[in-house]
């Protein structure tokens, strides 16, 4: 068993290599994911409500949506487009479950809807927000090709990093 994890863990961290088995599936309007591989954990369910409220507030409008991550027919996350792109900018976030951090989930998720952006608009700047200290999130999003532009201040008045991905910008780990 601890093999297989290992191996598990070597070959979702080959920098977002084509051996990663990660698939979105869309949350729809409604909330029900279009397939479910399996059980539906607590956490997922809890993305799903935040991204049905995050529907109600601002739409739904494909590819601009939210998304569970599923490997190898477990969920492992959750990503989503906050908004429709506005002014050339779209706004991603992201989380990976408990249990699955530190294996590449998280940048296989960002590389991911970057992809899916620049296939409908290769001339949108993607932004993402962190908490204002290093941390994983960061490194990921630098490693890629995301800037960190400066902390700003969410209508909440929580401090944030901003990060943005310019068209063009040289993703490592991209796929050709």
């Amino acid at each position: 068993m601890e093999e297989r994890r290992r191996r598990e863990r070597r070959q979702l961290s080959a920098g977002t290599g084509s051996k990663l088995k990660l698939h979105l599936i869309e949350i729809g309007a409604d909330g029900a994911p279009a397939r479910c591989p399996g059980q539906t954990p607590p956490l997922a369910r809890d993305a799903i409500e935040g991204t049905v409220n995050l529907y109600d507030a601002v739409g739904f409008e494909r590819p601009w949506v939210g998304y569970l991550a599923d490997w190898d027919g477990e969920l492992v996350g959750a990503c989503t487009f906050k908004a429709p792109p506005r002014d050339g900018v779209v706004e991603i976030a992201l989380q990976t479950f408990a249990g699955f951090e530190g294996r590449g989930v998280a940048q296989e998720m960002t590389r991911q809807l970057v992809q899916r952006a620049w296939d409908v608009d290769p001339g949108l700047s993607l932004v993402a927000h962190t908490l204002p200290r290093r941390n994983p999130a960061g490194s990921i999003l630098s490693k890629l090709g995301f800037a960190r532009l400066g902390e700003v201040r969410l209508p909440d008045q929580s401090a944030v990093w901003q990060w943005r991905l310019r068209p063009g910008a040289e993703q490592v780990g991209a796929r050709a």
